[in-house]
């Protein structure tokens, strides 16, 4: 809902303006969390429930009428709550070695739209994500993705219920994907 139209009280666009400095708040301490490697904290902003889906992206010619990715096809992540628990444990175990030095990162957050999905203290959220990741001497990577999360109200704050990544790359030229965007 656009924040033009947010001016008429008591619409889904004056309900989405007043959420959104709260909704901004908790993406930029979940990116914050991810930053300093608190992954352990960032799993605790999950939903029991939670669906964290990129779907690979192949390049689609506009002569292509069979549109884009879907939920069926190929997926760098397609995971609920125990396998995010699963990859976490492996990125902070002592001996992951994709992770000795350890990855330093960026996410920046911005563009961050917010739409109720008819679900009370459920909120549908959209925005951008740049990932900066930088490791030994000359391994840098950024990715560049939009996001659309649905986030629900939980005890004065939200939790993450479902993230869906669409990266902007075609091909992914990463040594390793050891990174939540």
């Amino acid at each position: 809902m656009s924040a033009v139209h947010a001016s008429q009280p008591d619409t889904p666009a004056a309900e989405a303006a007043a959420i959104l400095p709260a909704i901004s708040a908790f993406l930029f301490e979940e990116a914050r969390l991810m930053d300093s490697g608190r992954m352990t904290e960032w799993v605790a902003l999950l939903t029991e429930d939670i669906h964290y889906f990129m779907p690979a992206q192949p390049a689609i010619y506009r002569r292509n009428l069979t549109g884009v990715n879907n939920e069926r096809k190929m997926a760098f992540y397609d995971d609920d709550l125990v396998m995010i628990q699963r990859r976490v444990a492996r990125m902070i175990h002592p001996t992951a070695w994709s992770e000795d030095p350890g990855t330093r990162m960026v996410h920046q957050i911005s563009n961050i739209e917010v739409q109720p999905t008819g679900t009370a203290g459920e909120w549908r959220v959209f925005s951008v994500a740049v990932v900066f990741r930088s490791r030994n001497e000359a391994d840098n990577d950024t990715l560049w993705a939009r996001r659309e999360d649905i986030l629900r109200s939980s005890d004065g704050s939200f939790r993450l219920a479902k993230r869906v990544v669409t990266l902007a790359h075609n091909l992914l030229t990463n040594k390793n994907l050891n990174v939540f965007i």
